[in-house]
């Protein structure tokens, strides 16, 4: 468990600065385990679950199953047997499973109190419970063990691993068929092919090959792409290249009712660079829609957080001090320049580029974030509808 937010010294894509961080890694080869989660009083927490192939197949958490204290027994496929009384079932797709936690952080006053609900999950086997319960272990930037992925050099080993890895962990019924693809290609459970003197030099090259059309694929892109994707509340496809994409990034998204929005792209379809200046405006009325939080994050073109003077990374629902014109509305500059009084600025560097455009935050003001180097800004959550956003180029 992380016991402090998220800075450029996490090295992971996309993480955001409102919550504390935890992950386990579960082996469910042994038997079922057991989570014991606390009474968190109405406080956002969030305990996604992930399969061996990136699937979000379970939550647990204040928009999934409340905030009051619970019993949750993750099994195995195939598994049968009794649950502690009240204890719910949740049945996993493999038997290894990723499990990342979130707890919201309310501002800095509110650090000690997410803590300690933070280390008040806890985990064990079912064989044990209750007397085998573990709570988690605090480490600073304990995320580092999870990079961003880079198979560059992985060569056609990398399939001998995956044919492991299909054998030791059959894939769920939507990957089936995806997997039963790779068939032809000499690809499969307990296939070494890289030992095949025909195959190998064409897996060589299908490494590289394969990264280049997952760099190609478009998360979002301009305007009219992210107005939609707020709209829809959609981002997360089945589509291989994308997934793959969010996959590189980070070690699995959330799904679509618990995601983060971005573009990759101007107003004016162009790249947003620190060239230009951008209005970003909601309407009065028409801010983010969420039961929980909403927040505005700065990334640099690796999805790291961006270090600047003032260590602000992100603007919040929680931020002091944010401006609203006289109808209501709030306005987001975006732009190198230092903004007019009463102006919300988010700070970019002289002809740098920023890939990605969605919000505020101040250098000396509470409103801005300054950014050095190339950017991204992106991250914003929201529930069930979007906001009626519009942007233009000034």
């Amino acid at each position: 468990m992380t016991p402090s937010l998220a800075t450029p010294a996490l090295n992971v894509a996309g993480p955001n600065v409102d919550t504390l961080y935890g992950y386990a890694w579960i082996d469910l080869a042994h038997g079922p385990l057991v989570l014991t989660v606390p009474d968190t009083h109405d406080r956002y927490d969030s305990i996604q679950f992930v399969d061996a192939y990136g699937n979000t197949f379970s939550y647990v958490g204040r928009r999934q199953t409340g905030t009051k204290a619970g019993v949750y027994v993750l099994t195995p496929p195939g598994w049968t047997g009794k649950l502690p009384d009240g204890a719910k079932e949740i049945p996993a797709s493999t038997s290894l499973v990723f499990s990342l936690t979130r707890t919201l952080v309310r501002g800095d006053k509110d650090l000690a109190a997410a803590q300690q609900v933070q280390q008040s999950y806890t985990l064990g086997p079912l064989a044990a419970y209750p007397h085998g319960q573990k709570q988690p272990i605090p480490q600073e930037n304990a995320l580092n063990v999870l990079p961003i992925l880079d198979l560059s050099k992985s060569g056609p080993a990398y399939f001998d691993q995956l044919g492991t890895l299909i054998k030791a962990y059959p894939p769920p019924l939507q990957d089936q068929d995806g997997v039963s693809r790779f068939a032809n290609a000499g690809i499969g459970a307990g296939l070494t092919p890289s030992h095949n003197p025909a195959l190998a030099p064409l897996l060589a090259k299908a490494v590289p090959s394969g990264l280049a059309r997952i760099h190609a694929a478009k998360l979002a892109t301009g305007r009219q792409r992210l107005v939609r994707q707020l709209q829809d509340n959609e981002l997360h496809s089945r589509s291989f290249g994308q997934g793959g994409r969010q996959s590189g990034r980070s070690r699995r998204a959330h799904r679509k009712r618990s995601s983060v929005f971005s573009a990759n792209g101007g107003p004016d379809g162009k790249p947003v660079s620190g060239k230009a200046n951008y209005k970003l405006v909601f309407p009065a009325g028409h801010l983010p829609p969420v039961d929980a939080f909403w927040s505005l994050t700065l990334y640099g073109p690796d999805y790291r957080l961006v270090e600047n003077p003032i260590k602000r990374y992100a603007i919040n629902d929680r931020t002091a001090g944010l401006a609203y014109g006289a109808d209501g509305s709030l306005a987001i500059h975006i732009q190198h320049a230092p903004p007019a009084a009463g102006q919300m600025q988010l700070a970019a560097g002289a002809g740098r580029a920023i890939q990605t455009a969605v919000s505020h935050l101040p250098a000396a003001a509470p409103n801005s974030i300054t950014a050095r180097t190339s950017c991204r800004l992106s991250r914003l959550w929201l529930h069930n509808r979007a906001p009626q956003v519009s942007a233009t180029v000034e």
